[in-house]
């Protein structure tokens, strides 16, 4: 273990240096400058590492959770530089705030129409994403997207600073039912700060205003409520999950299969609320335009992907062409099959719900055409409550998927994404054979080593 006053010494200067590089990248490096971007990520995440590995006892844990607030607090005035996504919220959120349903047109209809300048549907919002797409934001985050723009009408800025106070609100819950969570199922609490501390997290939730973060809450509160036999407030729960990104849809078949008849009211009770909050914008054009925009996952949107690369490029050489038309669909119904045969499996029977979970995370990870850095991180928060680590060492190297960008657009390094996953894929099947054995992740084992010298 540490010597305390070394110990002491690592932490307050690894949190300066964290504290240094995070306002490097958000508000003076652009996506485009990826070497520079890539090494203050480099030396975040060796100091993030440094921070947890000398957090080991009272009353460092307590400091390093702090720390992680104060690391968010310094990006509340940020605006998004390494995602566009964040216009989209906005002119989302005009829409909605004058009654006008968010799903129905695209911006492009709204931009051949005089009159709509006046609500702040300007080209020069639009111009900064995809002007044909229909949104494919669900229900809670329009009303977020709204809220911000009711609260800060004219100012763009004012209407950004009102979704990051709101992900940070949500933040605070995650950091709390983690530690809860981590407490009552015999767990050190210190494990929280993999995600607390979690470069990556701190990056993509609070500074590029991702909806992760949200979703997550609602995750771990429906965890929480199956822990404590609670089905009825999980099923809320984890209804309110899906009405903030579809992901968590994946899990239903599980929770019904897994715990039968109070299984089958979490389900039931989900899809209440999931179709009562899509009950407000269920008009037949806005079905159709948020089906079109769903499809574009499966039929067109192509990014850091595993498995659908290597398939794709196997339909080049035999047929010439893109397959994704076909691969994408074919890859989302294999999915499908694993998930519900790993949720009838015995192995679900005899885990916590927390790595099933992450293991029908995993199976769509691996499936999906697109696969964006905060993509991960859901798959970390539910890591940490198990025995493996992989998810952890994927939050270094998936950031690097940033080194495609310039000033000209994005075009992936096919090199660099092989790698990526030879090493993830290589971790993880490490990590099943030898966690059941030893109780612990080898990749833990390594970071402990490493700290211990």
């Amino acid at each position: 273990m540490p010597d305390l006053k070394y110990g002491k010494h690592v932490f307050w200067i690894s949190s300066a240096i964290s504290l240094i590089f995070y306002i490097l990248i958000s508000y003076l490096t652009p996506r485009h400058e990826s070497l520079p971007l890539l090494i203050y990520y480099s030396f975040l995440f060796i100091a993030f590492l440094l921070i947890y590995g000398v957090s080991n006892r009272e009353p460092y844990v307590n400091y390093a959770y702090m720390a992680g607030i104060a690391f968010r607090l310094s990006l509340l005035f940020l605006v998004p530089n390494l995602s566009d996504d964040v216009y989209r919220f906005i002119w989302d959120g005009r829409l909605t705030a004058h009654g006008i349903n968010p799903y129905v047109f695209p911006p492009e209809h709204f931009l051949s129409k005089p009159g709509y300048e006046d609500i702040g549907l300007t080209h020069s919002l639009f111009d900064l994403f995809g002007k044909n797409t229909h949104s494919s934001y669900p229900p809670v985050d329009q009303l977020i997207f709204a809220m911000a723009v009711l609260i800060s009408p004219r100012s763009l800025f004012g209407s950004i600073l009102v979704i990051r106070v709101t992900i940070l609100a949500f933040e605070a819950g995650n950091i709390l039912i983690i530690r809860k969570l981590l407490k009552t199922g015999g767990k050190p609490v210190r494990l929280g700060l993999l995600y607390v501390l979690n470069p990556l997290v701190i990056l993509e939730l609070t500074g590029n205003l991702h909806f992760e973060g949200i979703m997550i809450f609602f995750l771990l509160l429906t965890l929480w409520f199956i822990r404590n036999n609670g089905f009825i407030p999980a099923g809320i729960a984890v209804g309110l999950s899906i009405l903030v990104k579809l992901l968590p849809l994946i899990f239903l078949p599980y929770f019904w299969i897994r715990y039968r008849k109070k299984g089958f009211v979490l389900v039931a009770l989900s899809v209440i609320i999931i179709i009562s909050g899509f009950l407000p914008f269920l008009w037949i054009d806005s079905v159709r335009g948020f089906l079109e925009s769903l499809a574009l996952y499966f039929y067109k949107l192509e990014f850091n992907a595993s498995i659908y690369f290597l398939v794709r490029q196997i339909g080049y050489w035999a047929a010439g062409f893109n397959i994704i038309w076909i691969a994408g669909p074919l890859l989302g119904f294999l999915a499908f099959l694993l998930i519900i045969y790993l949720s009838f499996s015995d192995y679900a029977k005899k885990v916590r719900t927390e790595e099933t979970v992450m293991w029908l995370l995993m199976i769509y990870l691996a499936m999906t055409t697109t696969l964006h850095p905060w993509y991960v991180i859901t798959l970390l928060v539910l890591c940490i409550f198990t025995e493996y680590r992989f998810p952890l060492v994927w939050t270094f190297f998936i950031f690097f998927t940033y080194e495609g960008y310039s000033v000209d657009g994005y075009q992936p390094d096919y090199w660099w994404i092989g790698l990526e996953y030879l090493v993830i894929y290589g971790i993880m099947l490490w990590e099943i054979r030898t966690v059941p054995e030893f109780h612990s992740s080898p990749v833990t084992r390594g970071m402990n080593r490493i700290v211990r010298g």
